[in-house]
């Protein structure tokens, strides 16, 4: 599933009941998706605050000012 969820994400595609999940009611597939979408939501976020970090400290580096 997590490997759909990357896949849909780059090519906008939907993603189907992978045949691991057979047996697995649709409430307890539906949880695991969520969790699914929920890390990569969490991961996305870490890596936008990074980013933002990263070019303000590149920001600030650039600063052209003599020291006092």
């Amino acid at each position: 599933m997590d490997k759909q969820y990357v896949n849909a994400r780059k090519t906008g595609t939907e993603g189907s009941r992978p045949a691991a999940c057979d047996g697995i009611d649709d409430d307890t597939l539906q949880t695991i998706a969520a969790e699914i979408a929920g890390k990569h939501a969490s991961d996305d976020f870490n890596k936008a605050i990074d980013d933002a970090s990263q070019s303000v400290d590149d920001f600030v580096n650039g600063l052209d000012t003599e020291a006092p």
